[in-house]
């Protein structure tokens, strides 16, 4: 494990070690501080019952906590790789894509854009968006689902960095290839992203691959296309709209005037069906029904499912932190990996007969690790045993994978009928009878 190899080879203790079921519970700590937060995180341990934590205290001590934020590795200090920025966390994020493209529930509206990692120290791909809800920080790009289910993610390291991009595409072009080539070629697709990425041979290029593309697009990538001019079009009524299409390549560009004139380009919509939406006029004093071409449509349909996972993350980010540079995007992504098995969840049958919001999904992943994965020290004289099978969330007894009969070393109490027994369920941890086995995990 990369965590003890750095403890021994870069830190010189040679006595720390970890094991998996600890960093899980590391991680739990870490989740609860997102909807638990205080401003240090020595406060969690404190005896003051303003600030003190049973979950965080009674899982894990004080000082393990602060070596294991210490000697927390996810790469080899040895065998980084010196051109790549992010290399400190580059084994972390290809695991992560590889296991949300698994996992990947197919939906055919994609889109693309840029999430902002907050961070405010001092780093050369660290990055300033005036226009985002986060402002300083990590850029990612980002595939995601209409739902906000993020397939794809791949930290911005700049320009000097990023040797692979095609110089035919630009840089947003070479994003988005980027971002679609681990996706299966046999599936139709319908992705949205704005005019960063957009260009009209980016969409000619995803036409010849069956990809269906609409996006927003600047004035000074329209190859002079003869569309109307947007002081004209400034000039028309509400709902006017000019198209232009290339019959060779099957790309339309849209100008439209709704508040502002809009722009956009698409090799799969066009103009038709125009609809009908509502907007509030100040002349008339009331709202009137305009014009909007269907690409308009399409567009607001598919794009904005970056910015719903970004909203997810926001709402119950890590708050612990560190010094290490690299400690924003490790929190980053286990936020956003929580955010992803929500959405996921949803689609199962256990969220109509226990429906969870994010809030309530997380507080029930966190108590299931603490659970199954905290090893508690023996300390002082131990006291009665209390069963705790109606602690034991019911995920975990009934979900039918790994209960085995076993016998125990020590007598235990049953967690069904609380009498004593030599008997254990092995993944469960807890005394049972053979009569109550099944009882206890569903299956009578």
């Amino acid at each position: 494990m990369n965590t003890n190899n750095y403890a021994r080879q870069d830190k010189g203790d040679h006595v720390f070690t970890t094991n998996a079921d600890e960093i899980k519970t590391f991680l739990a700590i870490l989740l609860i501080s997102g909807y638990s937060s205080l401003p240090r995180r020595t406060m969690y341990w404190e005896a003051n019952p303003d600030s003190h934590n049973e979950a965080v205290a009674g899982a894990m001590s004080r000082n393990r906590f602060d070596d294991l934020m210490r000697f927390l590795h996810v790469s080899d200090n040895a065998n980084l790789d010196s051109t790549d920025r992010f290399a400190k966390v580059r084994p972390l994020y290809t695991m992560l894509n590889e296991r949300c493209l698994q996992f990947y529930p197919f939906e055919q509206h994609l889109s693309i854009d840029e999430s902002m990692v907050p961070y405010f120290g001092r780093h050369p791909s660290k990055q300033f968006l005036r226009l985002k809800p986060v402002r300083f920080g990590y850029k990612l790009w980002t595939l995601a689902t209409n739902l906000g289910y993020v397939i794809q993610f791949e930290p911005y390291a700049g320009r000097r960095q990023d040797s692979e991009q095609k110089a035919e595409f630009g840089l947003g072009g070479s994003v988005v290839l980027d971002l679609l080539s681990e996706m299966p070629a046999s599936l139709p697709y319908n992705v949205a992203f704005d005019n960063y990425f957009t260009s009209l041979k980016l969409l000619e290029y995803l036409s010849t691959k069956g990809i269906a593309a609409t996006g927003t697009v600047r004035a000074n990538r329209l190859e002079k296309c003869p569309l109307r001019t947007s002081r004209t079009l400034e000039k028309a009524d509400r709902g006017t709209s000019s198209a232009m299409l290339d019959a060779s390549t099957n790309v339309i560009v849209v100008a439209w005037r709704d508040n502002k004139v809009v722009c956009l380009a698409s090799n799969s919509a066009g103009i038709a069906p125009v609809n009908s939406v509502s907007r509030w006029s100040r002349q008339q004093n009331q709202r009137v029904n305009v014009s909007q071409p269907n690409i308009v449509r399409v567009y607001n349909g598919t794009m904005g499912g970056v910015d719903r996972a970004d909203q997810n993350v926001s709402l119950y980010r890590i708050t612990m932190r560190t010094k290490k540079w690299w400690w924003p995007l490790f929190a980053h992504v286990i936020d956003l990996m929580m955010q992803n098995a929500w959405l996921l969840y949803r689609k199962t049958p256990s969220y109509h007969e226990k429906p969870l919001d994010l809030l309530g999904f997380r507080r029930d992943v966190v108590r299931g690790y603490m659970m199954r994965h905290v090893q508690r020290p023996n300390m002082g004289r131990p006291g009665r045993p209390q069963p705790i099978g109606h602690r034991l969330p019911l995920e975990i007894r009934h979900d039918g994978k790994g209960h085995f009969f076993a016998d125990s070393d020590t007598q235990r109490r049953c967690a069904h009928c609380g009498k004593n027994t030599r008997k254990t369920c092995v993944k469960c941890a807890v005394g049972l009878h053979l009569h109550c086995f099944n009882v206890f995990h569903g299956q009578d």
